[in-house]
Protein backbone atom coordinates (compact mmCIF):
# COMPACT_ATOMS: atom_id res chain seq x y z
CA UNK A 1 0.00 0.00 0.00
CA UNK A 2 1.19 3.60 -0.13
CA UNK A 3 1.90 3.37 3.60
CA UNK A 4 3.89 0.13 3.75
CA UNK A 5 4.93 -3.28 2.51
CA UNK A 6 3.53 -6.28 4.38
CA UNK A 7 4.14 -9.99 3.85
CA UNK A 8 0.82 -11.85 3.76
CA UNK A 9 1.93 -15.41 2.96
CA UNK A 10 4.64 -17.80 4.11
CA UNK A 11 6.88 -20.11 2.14
CA UNK A 12 5.66 -23.69 2.02
CA UNK A 13 9.06 -25.20 2.77
CA UNK A 14 10.47 -27.38 5.54
CA UNK A 15 12.11 -24.50 7.43
CA UNK A 16 8.89 -22.50 7.61
CA UNK A 17 6.92 -25.58 8.68
CA UNK A 18 9.40 -26.24 11.52
CA UNK A 19 9.04 -22.65 12.74
CA UNK A 20 5.24 -22.65 12.39
CA UNK A 21 5.04 -25.84 14.48
CA UNK A 22 7.34 -24.35 17.14
CA UNK A 23 10.18 -26.85 16.66
CA UNK A 24 12.88 -24.28 15.85
CA UNK A 25 13.62 -20.64 15.21
CA UNK A 26 13.87 -19.69 11.55
CA UNK A 27 17.65 -19.24 11.83
CA UNK A 28 17.99 -22.73 13.32
CA UNK A 29 15.64 -24.29 10.78
CA UNK A 30 17.64 -22.83 7.87
CA UNK A 31 20.73 -24.71 9.08
CA UNK A 32 19.03 -28.09 8.66
CA UNK A 33 19.66 -30.14 5.50
CA UNK A 34 16.83 -29.72 3.00
CA UNK A 35 15.41 -26.68 4.82
CA UNK A 36 14.37 -25.12 1.51
CA UNK A 37 12.63 -28.24 0.24
CA UNK A 38 8.99 -27.64 -0.60
CA UNK A 39 6.30 -29.30 1.47
CA UNK A 40 3.70 -28.73 -1.26
CA UNK A 41 4.16 -27.89 -4.92
CA UNK A 42 2.06 -28.05 -8.07
CA UNK A 43 3.11 -30.75 -10.49
CA UNK A 44 4.99 -32.82 -7.91
CA UNK A 45 2.21 -35.27 -7.14
CA UNK A 46 -1.53 -35.68 -7.07
CA UNK A 47 -3.35 -32.40 -6.64
CA UNK A 48 -5.69 -34.23 -4.26
CA UNK A 49 -2.82 -34.10 -1.73
CA UNK A 50 -2.50 -30.29 -1.84
CA UNK A 51 -3.88 -28.21 1.01
CA UNK A 52 -3.82 -24.57 -0.10
CA UNK A 53 -3.94 -21.73 2.37
CA UNK A 54 -6.82 -19.37 1.60
CA UNK A 55 -7.03 -15.85 2.97
CA UNK A 56 -9.47 -12.99 2.52
CA UNK A 57 -8.51 -9.35 2.52
CA UNK A 58 -10.60 -6.25 3.01
CA UNK A 59 -9.11 -3.57 0.81
CA UNK A 60 -9.75 0.02 1.79
CA UNK A 61 -7.06 1.67 -0.32
CA UNK A 62 -5.29 1.03 -3.62
CA UNK A 63 -2.66 -1.66 -3.23
CA UNK A 64 -0.44 -4.12 -5.01
CA UNK A 65 -0.08 -7.82 -4.47
CA UNK A 66 3.36 -9.13 -5.40
CA UNK A 67 3.58 -12.87 -5.88
CA UNK A 68 7.21 -13.88 -6.18
CA UNK A 69 9.65 -16.70 -5.71
CA UNK A 70 12.59 -16.52 -3.34
CA UNK A 71 14.76 -15.45 -6.25
CA UNK A 72 13.39 -11.98 -5.48
CA UNK A 73 12.32 -12.23 -1.84
CA UNK A 74 15.56 -13.63 -0.36
CA UNK A 75 17.37 -11.43 2.16
CA UNK A 76 14.38 -9.12 2.70
CA UNK A 77 14.94 -7.66 -0.78
CA UNK A 78 11.27 -6.76 -1.33
CA UNK A 79 11.19 -4.80 1.92
CA UNK A 80 14.34 -2.95 0.80
CA UNK A 81 13.07 -1.98 -2.67
CA UNK A 82 9.29 -1.55 -2.38
CA UNK A 83 9.47 2.26 -2.08
CA UNK A 84 11.61 2.67 -5.21
CA UNK A 85 10.20 -0.15 -7.34
CA UNK A 86 6.56 -0.74 -6.28
CA UNK A 87 5.31 2.53 -4.82
CA UNK A 88 5.73 4.30 -8.21
CA UNK A 89 3.00 2.00 -9.61
CA UNK A 90 0.54 3.29 -7.02
CA UNK A 91 1.68 6.84 -7.75
CA UNK A 92 1.02 6.32 -11.47
CA UNK A 93 4.60 7.00 -12.58
CA UNK A 94 5.39 3.46 -13.79
CA UNK A 95 3.30 0.63 -15.26
CA UNK A 96 3.09 -3.01 -14.12
CA UNK A 97 5.06 -4.39 -17.06
CA UNK A 98 8.00 -2.03 -16.56
CA UNK A 99 8.02 -2.62 -12.80
CA UNK A 100 7.96 -6.40 -13.33
CA UNK A 101 10.91 -6.22 -15.72
CA UNK A 102 12.84 -4.11 -13.23
CA UNK A 103 12.10 -6.56 -10.40
CA UNK A 104 13.36 -9.49 -12.50
CA UNK A 105 16.52 -7.53 -13.34
CA UNK A 106 17.13 -6.79 -9.65
CA UNK A 107 16.64 -10.45 -8.73
CA UNK A 108 18.96 -11.62 -11.50
CA UNK A 109 21.70 -9.14 -10.60
CA UNK A 110 21.52 -9.63 -6.82
CA UNK A 111 20.55 -13.31 -6.56
CA UNK A 112 21.56 -14.72 -9.93
CA UNK A 113 22.05 -18.27 -8.67
CA UNK A 114 18.32 -18.67 -8.04
CA UNK A 115 15.37 -18.57 -10.42
CA UNK A 116 12.81 -15.79 -10.19
CA UNK A 117 9.09 -15.68 -10.84
CA UNK A 118 7.02 -12.53 -10.38
CA UNK A 119 3.34 -11.69 -10.62
CA UNK A 120 1.97 -8.23 -9.84
CA UNK A 121 -1.70 -7.49 -9.22
CA UNK A 122 -2.86 -3.87 -8.94
CA UNK A 123 -6.06 -3.49 -6.90
CA UNK A 124 -7.82 -0.14 -7.21
CA UNK A 125 -10.40 0.84 -4.65
CA UNK A 126 -13.10 3.28 -5.69
CA UNK A 127 -15.06 4.99 -2.92
CA UNK A 128 -18.80 4.50 -2.96
CA UNK A 129 -20.26 7.32 -5.00
CA UNK A 130 -23.87 8.47 -4.77
CA UNK A 131 -25.92 7.05 -7.62
CA UNK A 132 -26.02 9.25 -10.68
CA UNK A 133 -22.57 10.77 -10.03
CA UNK A 134 -20.16 9.93 -12.90
CA UNK A 135 -16.70 8.60 -12.00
Amino acid sequence: TPSGCHQVTLDDDLATREVRLGYATYREALQQPGSGSLVQALGMGSSAMLHPTVQRFVLDEDCLFLLCSDGLSDNDRVEQIWQTELLPILEGTIDLETASQRLVAIANSQNGHDNVTIGLIYCRVHPNLPSGVPE
